[in-house]
Formats: structure tokens, C-alpha cells, sequence
């Protein structure tokens, strides 16, 4: 928003204040009342429209229930776009709140005046009951000068009229003198919340906002009153006395008669509105017919999705855009008559319906939320006049209102789950006071954790003084409760949950920001961290529990868990006979007689396993979709659901076939265990819809439990199951996130553990620091980190910066499909050193491939490393060293999200939480999260994830905010006095004040539960999958590398060696076999004279002079061809047996010892044979030329070994064009094979 064109001059100004102030002193001089009013409703109301950016409309603040006086707030409707948004809040400032404040005191004294002035005229009745809340006029009007005792309505033209001597402008460009000023004082963001513009679809105290209503505006009125005071406006009191023989006191509004009222201000509007609407919907309907005839010609029934998406374009093409949104509604209505047309809606409505966020504001908002406050102080009152201690039943109720009022719950689940988490769920770690609320009534419940406000720990504190062994019902508990909130204020208490839900939705509307309240109603299902876990974070070990094995068992992915290569083409056919097979294994499990101790049930799960893979081991025929099946089959059996570990024979059975039934109808020709998330959704979607409605449900229930085994066992790609869920006609507000999270201890402790692995080689052990890092530090995706470019990274200094976007390796869940994302915290050397180093690496390749990826794999720089062998490593490792086998590399992501989020908590109020990164550099924070701080926090955390919609990551990622709510409320009420806290605490008065002068007045005692989780000392270093081959043997593609570079750069071997990820010992031998090929074979490329120790019979200054003439220009193009000849030959070597790489390396060394200039002097047919085979593997699109008449003298020392001798000569073509190329790639050969064998 930018400085308006039109803004009134300083004398304009004022000319309007000093005008209409005196206007009031003349009115007073020629004491007519009518002008006294009139005059006086002028200036408050002009003052109030400067203050508020309130536009010129009929009735203006028509009631006193609009109005906060004691906070500075002001409910305004004075333009409607929307429905939904028909209400607006803003500040109200000083000046202006003592100028509403002598309104209203003055309205008393004008009745009084009224009544004594005119004889029956209802008009002082009808003023008197605006205090009432039962109003027949307006707050704001003019009196008539026409109709004595009467009102006239304020509305634009008459105010314009009667302003027009002292402001010729439109009344509106007050609105422009607030936003301006606004925009000097603050910020656009300040200046379009006071004048109601709203920015795209988002509402400001929406659930994007990070502060609360009461905060920013409470900023915005000082800005306000500053800007008015400047200006000149000042309080005007009550232009009018009270007429002799009446009094203050006579005004009794309880005594006032509800007259029968009638529409006017905002409520008069908003019946015009809907008059406008009736002719709007038959303007929509006329859209909607207009598309059928176009589309399909109106024949009648719409029975197809592409009919259907065909409207839905129609529409967007040809209907304006103030009226699409409600077409396109309209449009799904009438779909929904039709057969199957709501199924097809579920498909068609997500994609095309834009949500405008409602606004959290109405016309009772003010008025509920005072009443709330004021039944909060009736609370307090009422524990501080408590004598007695409570019973248990008395308690409870007390907790739960103070829940509802203090702490802000106000989703009457967790209101009614507040029982059971008070016996159950309460607990202390670390200083803190915590209640672990169960969100279902299942087994293992997903939960919220909550950490109460200083008013509901002191009442818990003092509950459990007492025995909770007592057995209440939810009856008693209503009655209780019910009694109670009758005697502190509250009205009618019929459901005593419902009841204190909506005083604390009034509470949190003004005093929560936007983000919070959605979380405190539950329209956001914000789950906590599992007990264990929240334990194991916080307590600096790892967990000792043994009911879950660590996924060791399992291979790097679906086939090897079964030794088999999968024919990944879609056959129907073959699918069916997998299916067959896989039935007749369960059959010959279940026929396997019983012996020993062991149950039918546990010989069958011992055996299942043993006959799945005798019967699919090698059998590469089937799809690796179904043979993911036969895996989960055997997870299965070892360990059950996430819900249930000790699952039936007949479960097993049926969960199987039913998945495997549902994956053989559908058409795939990719490997299954390589799709993402998008490729996944629709997969299921797909699955889903060909159900029958009966069945969807369970297998939505299905597909969730075999995607997390996936997910777990394989670390394929997680997805989001709302629309998946929608289809199978599930309740979303049963799904909650699998909550999680690494602490940043743990998070240190697990890449010093992959670093202290020596099994693991150099350059592995980077990668997996490196990509931990970017889940842990950046919050990425594991699939985003593994298909980072090498132009991607930007590294300055100690900043990093990363660009994710599409690549030729995958595509970004993002919309847009690039995001930026930076590096905000300080790291450790460990990883600095680590991701430097892989960086470094990627940066050698990329003037071969511009496409390099920091994760490619040594063999060529467009295939990444192994996806499931790396994330598996990694995630056994992150298991190993936490103990938690429910942790996986997408935790790291939620931890980002978590800290993030912490660390702004902390931020906003002050108090130190645990959760929060303590490694996060202030100016890359301020530079991340922008320079204001209304609502855009939440955004850049969001942004910075990938996600369309903060309540996605609030939602799915945050497992932190329920532990954050204190943070917002305790720093600000301070609500109860000391008497009150002893009762609460059930402890003397007396002692109350002794704990609080030393400090330790809310210090927990004994009585509260601490945790009984079984802990032990974290690993060191990580533990290795039995399949994994911890020798490091390079590739020859690695070794031509590593000698190149050393010939390049003429550094010590060493620091190559580092800069290509390769360790010392292993550079040292490969430099030191290079020397003996060099030696024998005579090719003197790679120069590795210069790191050969042996004492040479020549003077120091001659040996150096030597080596300075040796020649060392690069040849570029030379090198990448023979780098790609490598990289075939790589991928033969890989398949070799061990017996021919024997022969292989034999040939090489005669190769060596008979090689003369660019042809092999061979002496007999074993030698011949020799540098045959070489041509065989490695070179038969070469021609192989033999001459027996030649002069070269032979190598041979033995006399007739020298006579016996043959020239042989391997030739050139398009791809090895030179002899020194073609003795390159045999030189690296050489030494590739020799390590090979030890």
C-alpha cells in the first residue's frame, strides 16, 4: 500500500477540528439543544472516522456492544465484499475512546434533557435502552429539527451537507488521512487492518496470524493516537448539564421496557444485501444454464467427471470474476442431484473452489468477549473467597473452567478428555508441569500435550494433594461443573462443555493469534509428541525399549528383502498368479504340525517368513508392487500394525490379500518402490474409487498401515491422505500426524555417530551427514536434499543457501515448483567441513556435467547414489542411536518445522523454550522472517517448507504448539491474588507468601507423577546393516579422477584425496600400485615420478629441474571421454566372478611388463593369450593387429625369450582416437583390478 495522491493539507485539517469544536461553543451560546447534539455528534463522529478509518455510511457504529472502550477496540461493517467478512476490528485510540466515553456519558444527560424539554416523546426511553442492549435507535444519530423529539438518521449526504463549510473534500478521505499516517508511523500491513483492505484470500487475524488481535491493534492505536494528537483533535465533554431535579442515578436500565426495534446501521445493510443476493443467484443460475447449453448442449444428466471439469472451465472463462466463486458452488450443487454426482464432486470440487478465510470477527464479538472477561474475574474472585478446601469433584470442575478461561481450550473434546488426562496423563519433566490429553478412545490415543498457565498448575498442583483414586462419571462431573458456572456468572448452562467452549473461543478471538485459535478450537488437529519420545528428547538418552525391533532385518529395498530383480511392466496375468502362489504359502504355513511349546499362531509367524522367500527368492518375474506385499507380509508377522504388534493368523491373511487384490488391478510400469508422493495419491485415489462404497473405508484404513510399513521399511515418499480419506468417506478429523522430532542433541550425537563409523568410508560418511543435515537444518525432504544440483548451492562464508526447484532427477511438491531456502543457524565444523567437502566434489564433476547432483554417484553424475540403501543406513542409524524405532528421515523435517516454530514463540513472549533452536543466527532471523511481524512469520516457516497452507504445517509438522500456549498467556495474566493461590494450591496462606518471596511458589511437588520410561546411554557411532560392504574399493572412474588431479594440480596427495572424499589409506595405496604400473609399463602420464620416494642416483637440483620439464597440460575433452569409457566399463567390472577378475588382473600386469611404446611384445602364446583376453572384455570393437617381422628389441632378459617375439597392437576408433588414451584407460584398468583382489 502506498502513500495516497489525495491527502488533505495541514490547514484542511485544521479547518475541520476548529470548525466543528466551535461549532459546539456557538450551539452552547444560543442553548438549542438540537444544535448542541447535532453539533457535538459531528465533531465525535469525525474524530472517530480520522481515528478508525471508518467510510461514510448510513447509521455508522449503530451500537455500544461494538465498542471496547477499556481496550481501545471498535467492531466496524462498513463495506461487505463478502458475507463472511461483513465485520471488521480495529483500534480504537486514547483520544478517540475518551471521545466515545463522553458520548456516552452525555447521552444520559440528553435524555434527562429530552424528558424535561418535551412532553411524550418516547426518544429519552429509546436512548436509555442503548445501555440495555435492546435498542430502537442507533448509538449515533441526528435530532430533528423538524419533528420535535424525533431523530433524524445520519447518513453521507447529510453529514457532507453539514460538513460542507469546514470540508469540501468527500467525507472518505479521512479514511486516506489514517492510512497515510498509518504508513509513516508503522507499516502497510497496520494501515490495511485499520482500514479493512485485505491482500488475497487471508484474512490478517486469520489462521496466518502470528500476534493477536488485542496486541496488534493495541500497537496500531498508539501509532493512532500519536498521528491525532498531532494533529489537534483533543476530547470534547458533554455540551449539555442534567436539568435541575434530575440525577445520574435516576437512569435505571434494568428498569427500562424492551420496545420492539427496527433494522437500521449495519443490520439494515445487510437486509439490502440479501434482497441483492436473490437477484444475484438468478444472474448465477443463468451462468450455470449458459455452460450446459454451450458444453453439452443440455441433454440433460451429468454423469461424467470430464463433463463436469468441461463446465467448471466454461464457467472460469466466461464468468466475472466477483460472481465465480459462487457459480462454481452453485455448479457442484446441481452436480450433487444427479447419480454419482456427488462422487464426482469429491473429485472435481478441491481443485477449482477459491476459499476466502471467514473473518474470525462478527457483530457480538466485543460484547461476548467482555462478557467472558468479566465471568474470568467473577472466577478469580471466587478463589479468592474460598475458605474450605474443594472436594475432588469441586476441583476437577474448577480445572476445567480454568482451561476453558485461562488457558484458552476451547474444543470441547479435549474439554471432555480433560478427565481422563487429569488421572492419567499428568506429569513433570524438567521443570515443567504437563497434561497429556488423549484425542481418541482408541488404544495408544494420539495426544495433546498441554503445559498449563499459572492458574490451572496451581489448581492441578493443589489436586493432586489428594487421592484421585475415586471413579467419577462424566454425569457427576456436568452437575458439578454446571453448579459452578452458574454461581460465577455464566447463564442458562445447559451442556456445561458447549458452554465454556464458547466464552473461550470469545477470549481467544481477541487475545489468541490466528494460528492459536484455530489450534485451541481444534479445528486444527495438533498432535503432540508420544510420551516415550517427548521423554527421550528431553532427558539427554536414548530410549532402552525393546518392543519394537530397529528394522535391521530389513534389506535397501523391496527386492532384496526377497533376493529377486522384479519385472517391473504391468501384466494383469501375472499379478493374479503372484497372487495364487503367495495364497498357497499361507496354506502350507498354516499345514505345518504343531511340536514343542510353541502355539499354532507363532509356528505359523516363524514360518511364513522361511516359505515366502524360498517360494519368490530369484523369481524375477513378478511386478515389485506385488512383491511389496510379500514383504509386508512378513512385517507383518514380526511386528504387527502401529496400532496392534501381536496380530491373528486370519488378520495377517486379510490384510494381505486385500492389499494385494487392490494393487493387482491397477496398471504400473515403474518400479513401486521409486514413485513419489503425487505418483502414490493417485495411485490410491485410483485404488479407492474402483471400490465399492461398502469397502472403502477399511481399505483407505489398509493403504494408510502398508504406506507407513513403506514409508518405515523402505523410506519411499510420505503423502498427504486428505483426499484420499474424502473419497473413502472418513472423518479427516480422525487423521492426525505422526508426530516426532529429533532435538538438536540427538541430532549431534547422530552425525557424530555416522562420523565415528569407520565402517563407513569417507566419502559415505560425508553424503550422510550432508543429507541429515539439510533434513535437520534446511527441513527438507529427503528427496528434495538426494536431488540437489551442484548449481543449486550457493555457499558464502558460513551462509548456504539452496535453491529447490524441478531437475532432470525429480520434480518439488511445491506449486511453483522452485523455493528458495537458507541457512539460519550456526553449524558445527563437523558439518561445515562435511557438506563443504561433498560441495568441492560435485564442483570437479561439473565441467563435465552441468547437471551434476551433490548425491550423484561416482559412476556417472546424472544417476544418484542408491535412494533406499542411503535413507535405510541413515534411518537405522537415526533408530540406533535415539532408540526410537518410530523415528525416520522425514522427522527431521518436522523437527525444522518444530524449532522454527519454538524459537518464534520464545521470541514473541520472552520465555525461554526448550524446543527452540538455540544455534539460530538473529540477522539471518530477521531477514527471514521480514521486517513486520504480523502474520508473515508463520508464512516464511511455511514457504521455507514447501507448504501451500500453514495449517498444513501447523497441523502435520508443528508438535510443539500446545507446549508453547503458556507462553502467550502466563506472561500476560496475572489474574490471582496470593490468597487465592493458596487455596489452589492447598497450602496455608501464610505459606503461600514464604514461597513466594523465596521464588518457588508453582515449584511441583512430589505428588505429581515424574516419568517411568526406561532410558539408556546413546551409541557413539551407528550400526551397520549385515549386507553392506564396509571395505572402500574406488571405481576406476574415481581412480582416473584422483590421478588426473593429482597431475593437474602437482599438490601432495593428501589434500586430492580430501577434496575428493577419499581416504588417506586408500589414496596411498592407489598412488603407491600407480608408481609400480607407471614403472612397469613405461606410461609416464600420470606422472607419478613426483610421488615416488625411492632415492634416486640424482642431485636434489637435477631431480627437480627433471620433473619441471615433464609436461603437464591438460586435456579437457580427452579426459571426459575417457571418464565416459570408464563408466561402462564400471558397471561390467561390478558384474565380473572373482575367477575372471583373477585372470583379468594377470593379463594386466603382462600387459605391463610387454608393453613398448604403443604395441606389446609378446614371447609366447600364454602372453598372447593374455592381451586377447583384454580385448575380449574390455576392447572388441578395437582391431587387433599380430606382426611377427618386427625390429622393436623384446623386454625379455632370457636370450631366446627375446628372439621369440610378436608385436600385437590394438587400433583406434570414433571413441578411444588416440594411443595415449587408449594407455590411460589400461593404466587405470590395471590398478582398478589389482585392488580388487587385495
Amino acid at each position: 500500500m502506498s502513500l495516497t495522491n489525495y491527502y488533505p493539507t495541514a490547514e484542511t485539517h485544521k479547518n475541520i477540528i476548529t470548525t466543528l469544536s466551535q461549532s459546539i461553543n456557538l450551539a452552547m451560546d444560543n442553548e438549542s439543544l438540537i444544535e448542541r447534539h447535532n453539533a457535538f455528534v459531528d465533531y465525535t463522529l469525525a474524530l472517530v472516522f480520522s481515528a478508525t478509518g471508518h467510510r461514510a455510511v448510513k447509521d455508522p457504529i449503530s451500537s455500544i456492544r461494538q465498542i471496547d472502550l477499556q481496550n481501545g477496540l471498535i467492531l466496524i461493517s462498513d463495506k461487505v465484499t463478502h458475507e463472511n467478512r461483513a465485520w471488521r476490528l480495529v483500534a480504537l485510540p486514547a483520544i478517540a475512546c475518551e471521545q466515545i466515553q463522553n458520548y456516552l456519558d452525555y447521552l444520559p444527560k440528553l435524555a434527562a434533557n429530552l424528558e424535561n424539554e418535551v412532553a411524550g416523546t418516547l426518544l429519552p426511553t429509546k436512548i436509555r435502552q442503548l445501555f440495555s442492549h435492546s435498542e430502537a435507535i442507533p448509538l449515533f444519530f441526528y435530532l430533528s429539527d423538524t419533528r420535535l423529539g424525533d431523530i433524524e438518521n445520519i447518513t453521507p449526504k447529510l453529514m457532507a451537507q453539514r460538513w460542507s463549510k469546514c470540508w469540501s473534500l468527500p467525507i472518505n478521505f479521512l479514511r486516506h488521512t489514517a492510512a497515510t499516517e498509518l504508513l509513516k508511523l508503522e507499516s502497510a500491513d497496520y494501515a490495511q487492518i485499520q482500514l479493512g483492505h485485505a491482500s488475497g484470500n487471508a484474512h490478517q487475524f486469520g489462521e496466518n496470524a502470528a500476534e493477536s488481535a488485542k496486541d496488534i491493534l493495541a500497537k496500531i492505536g498508539l501509532a493512532l493516537n500519536k498521528y491525532l494528537n498531532e494533529m489537534g483533535w483533543k476530547p470534547i465533554k458533554s455540551p449539555v448539564r442534567l436539568p435541575y431535579g434530575f440525577s445520574e442515578e435516576k437512569i435505571s436500565l434494568n428498569q427500562l421496557e424492551s420496545q420492539s426495534t427496527k433494522e437500521f446501521g449495519q443490520a439494515a445493510r445487510r437486509q439490502n444485501r440479501l434482497k441483492s443476493g436473490k437477484q444475484k443467484r438468478v444472474k448465477l443460475k443463468s451462468y450455470i444454464i449458459n455452460a450446459k447449453n454451450s458444453v453439452l448442449n443440455d441433454q440433460g444428466d451429468i454423469t461424467t467427471v470430464e463433463e463436469v471439469r468441461g463446465l467448471v472451465n466454461y464457467l472460469v472463462q466466461n464468468t466475472p470474476g466477483d460472481h465465480l466463486n459462487q457459480a462454481l458452488r452453485l455448479l457442484y450443487r446441481h452436480v450433487s442431484h444427479f447419480p454419482k454426482g456427488k462422487e464426482i464432486v469429491k473429485i472435481i470440487a478441491p481443485i477449482r473452489v477459491l476459499r476466502v478465510e471467514k473473518s474470525p470477527f462478527h457483530e457480538n464479538t466485543i460484547y461476548a468477549y467482555q462478557q467472558a472477561i468479566k465471568i474470568r474475574k467473577n472466577f478469580t474472585d471466587y478463589l479468592d473467597s474460598c475458605q474450605t478446601p474443594p472436594t475432588n469433584l469441586q476441583r476437577i470442575s474448577e480445572i476445567h473452567i480454568s482451561t476453558a478461561l485461562f488457558a484458552g481450550i476451547s474444543d470441547t473434546r479435549k474439554l471432555e478428555g480433560l478427565l481422563q488426562a487429569l488421572k492419567e496423563g499428568v506429569h513433570q519433566l524438567t521443570g515443567g508441569l504437563y497434561v497429556d490429553i488423549p484425542l481418541t478412545d482408541k488404544e495408544n490415543p494420539p495426544i495433546y500435550r498441554w503445559r498449563p498457565d499459572e492458574v490451572c498448575q496451581a489448581l492441578i498442583q493443589g489436586l493432586y494433594k489428594w487421592d484421585l483414586q475415586d471413579t467419577y462419571r462424566t454425569q457427576q462431573i456436568r452437575k458439578t461443573l454446571s453448579t459452578l458456572m452458574g454461581a460465577i456468572g455464566f447463564e442458562d448452562v445447559k451442556n456445561p462443555f458447549d458452554t465454556l467452549s464458547e466464552a473461550a473461543k470469545a477470549i481467544a478471538d481477541i487475545e489468541a493469534p490466528g494460528h492459536l485459535r484455530k489450534v485451541l478450537s481444534g479445528e486444527l488437529n495438533v498432535t503432540s509428541l508420544p510420551y516415550t519420545s517427548w521423554v527421550r528428547m528431553h532427558s539427554g538418552k536414548a530410549l532402552d525399549i525393546n518392543s519394537t525391533p530397529l528394522m535391521a532385518d530389513f534389506h535397501s529395498n523391496i527386492s532384496n528383502e526377497l533376493n529377486v530383480i522384479p519385472d517391473n511392466k504391468y501384466s494383469f496375468k501375472r499379478d493374479k498368479k503372484f497372487i495364487v502362489e503367495l495364497r498357497q504359502v499361507f496354506k502350507e504355513a498354516k499345514a505345518i504340525p504343531l511340536g514343542g511349546k510353541a502355539n499354532l499362531s507363532t509356528k505359523f509367524k516363524s514360518n511364513l517368513p522361511k516359505l515366502i522367500k524360498e517360494e519368490f527368492d530369484g523369481a524375477g518375474e513378478f511386478h515389485s508392487k506385488m512383491l511389496s506385499v510379500a514383504a509386508w507380509s512378513i512385517y507383518l508377522c514380526k511386528q504387527g500394525t502401529r496400532s496392534k504388534k501381536r496380530l491373528a493368523i486370519s488378520t495377517i491373511e486379510k490384510y494381505t490379500f486385500f492389499i494385494a487384490n487392490s494393487l493387482a488391478q491397477v496398471e504400473l510400469n515403474k518400479s513401486f518402490d521409486c514413485l513419489d508422493s503425487d505418483e502414490y495419491e493417485s495411485l490410491y485415489l485410483h485404488i479407492i474409487e474402483m471400490a465399492p462404497e461398502s469397502r472403502r473405508h477399511e481399505l483407505a484404513g489398509r493403504l494408510r498401515e502398508f504406506h507407513w510399513f513403506l514409508e518405515s521399511a523402505y523410506a519411499v515418499e510420505p503423502l498427504s491422505w486428505s483426499e484420499i480419506l474424502k473419497i473413502a468417506n472418513i472423518n479427516i478429523e480422525d487423521h492426525f500426524a505422526d508426530a516426532n522430532m529429533v532435538s538438536e542433541d540427538e541430532y549431534l550425537a547422530i552425525i557424530n555417530g555416522i562420523n565415528n563409523t569407520a565402517e563407513l568410508d569417507r566419502h559415505t560418511r560425508v553424503q550422510y551427514i550432508s543429507l541429515v543435515m539439510l533434513g535437520y537444518r534446511f527441513g527438507l525432504r529427503f528427496g528434495e536434499a538426494l536431488r540437489l544440483q551442484r548449481l543449486d548451492v550457493l555457499i558464502e562464508g558460513s551462509q548456504i543457501e539452496l535453491n529447490i526447484r524441478n531437475n532432470i532427477f525429480g520434480e518439488t511438491k511445491t506449486e511453483s515448483g522452485v523455493r528458495p531456502s537458507i541457512l539460519l543457524e550456526e553449524i558445527t565444523e563437523l558439518e561445515r567441513q562435511s557438506f563443504t567437502s561433498l560441495v568441492q566434489y560435485a564442483e570437479q564433476r561439473l565441467s563435465f556435467d552441468k547437471q551434476t547432483a551433490i548425491f550423484s554417484s561416482v559412476n556417472n553424475p546424472r544417476e544418484l547414489i542408491s535412494r533406499h540403501q542411503t535413507s535405510l543406513q541413515i534411518g537405522l542409524c537415526i533408530k540406533y542411536i535415539t532408540g526410537d524405532s518410530n523415528l525416520r528421515f522425514h522427522h527431521f523435517r518436522h523437527s525444522w518445522a518444530s524449532r522454527m516454530y519454538a524459537y518464534f514463540a520464545q521470541s514473541q513472549s520472552g520465555v525461554p523454550n526448550q524446543i527452540a533452536s538455540s544455534s539460530i543466527i538473529s540477522s539471518r532471523w530477521q531477514n527471514f522472517i521480514g521486517a513486520h511481524e504480523t502474520r508473515y512469520i508463520l508464512e516464511s516457516i511455511s514457504h521455507a517448507l514447501g507448504h501451500a497452507s500453514i495449517s498444513t504445517t501447523i497441523e502435520h509438522y508443528n508438535h510443539v504448539t500446545s507446549v508453547s500456549l503458556y507462553q502467550y498467556y502466563d506472561t500476560k495474566i496475572k489474574p490471582m491474588s496470593m490468597k487465592a493461590y493458596a487455596y489452589a494450591l492447598g497450602i496455608s496462606y501464610d505459606n503461600a507468601k514464604q514461597r513466594s518471596a523465596r521464588g518457588i511458589l508453582l515449584k511441583i511437588n512430589k505428588s505429581i507423577p515424574k516419568p517411568k520410561v526406561k532410558l539408556k546411554s546413546r551409541p557413539i557411532k551407528m550400526k551397520i546393516l549385515s549386507d553392506t560392504d564396509s571395505k572402500e574399493i574406488l571405481t576406476s572412474l574415481e581412480i582416473e579422477v584422483f590421478l588426473s588431479r593429482l597431475r593437474a594440480t602437482q599438490q601432495k596427495s593428501k589434500l586430492i584425496a580430501e577434496q575428493l572424499l577419499i581416504d588417506s589409506k586408500v589414496a596411498n595405496e592407489i598412488v603407491d600400485r600407480a608408481i609400480q604400473v607407471e614403472r612397469t609399463s613405461g606410461v609416464g602420464y600420470y606422472q607419478l615420478i613426483r610421488h615416488d620416494q625411492s632415492q634416486l642416483f640424482l642431485g636434489e637440483e637435477e631431480k627437480q629441474a627433471k620433473l619441471a620439464a615433464l609436461n603437464n597440460k591438460a586435456f579437457i575433452l580427452q579426459d571426459k571421454n575417457i571418464q565416459t569409457v570408464l563408466r561402462d566399463y564400471d558397471v561390467l567390472l561390478g558384474e565380473l566372478p572373482e575367477s575372471e577378475i583373477f585372470s583379468l588382473s594377470t593379463a594386466f600386469l603382462i600387459w605391463q611388463r610387454t608393453l613398448k611404446g604403443d604395441v606389446n611384445i609378446v614371447s609366447d602364446s600364454l602372453e598372447l593369450e593374455a592381451i586377447k583376453l583384454i580385448h575380449k572384455v574390455f576392447f572388441s570393437d578395437l582391431k587387433l593387429t599380430l606382426n611377427g617381422e618386427i625390429k622393436l628389441v623384446s623386454t625379455e632378459k632370457v636370450p631366446l625369450r627375446k628372439q621369440s617375439k610378436k608385436a600385437i597392437k590394438f587400433g583406434l576408433n570414433k571413441r578411444i582416437n588416440t594411443q595415449i588414451m587408449l594407455q590411460r584407460i589400461m593404466f587405470i584398468l590395471s590398478i582398478t583390478l589389482s585392488l580388487k583382489l587385495g
